[in-house]
């Protein structure tokens, strides 16, 4: 567990059962918003430690969702054969230095 304000480690739990983490939660009750990931048992265990947290998804899961949904949206609209015509190319074969040539 990390204390989002200075980001230092405030506990390293053993456990990821449902009860074990409810019962540490419960320890610290000033706690108000928990980011968490995608885990369904660390939803059931704010859950059970019967307070008013409200739950956000981590960073990175955030922005994986935020990814996905944009891939998800562009691929929709591009189409399924996208060439591009051999006369558009302005490779000529010849092996050059410059990659930009």
């Amino acid at each position: 567990m990390v204390d989002i304000d200075t980001h230092r480690v405030v506990d390293l739990l053993a456990s990821r059962e449902v009860e074990d983490v409810a019962e540490w939660l419960r320890s610290y009750p000033n706690i108000r918003i928990v980011s968490r990931d995608g885990s369904v048992s660390y939803k059931s265990a704010i859950e059970q430690a019967g307070m008013d947290i409200q739950q956000v998804s981590d960073r990175s899961h955030l922005l994986k969702g935020l990814t996905d949904a944009a891939k998800k949206f562009i691929s929709r609209l591009l189409l399924v054969n996208f060439t591009l015509p051999t006369e558009a190319s302005h490779y000529d074969g010849k092996l050059t230095g410059d990659y930009w040539d």
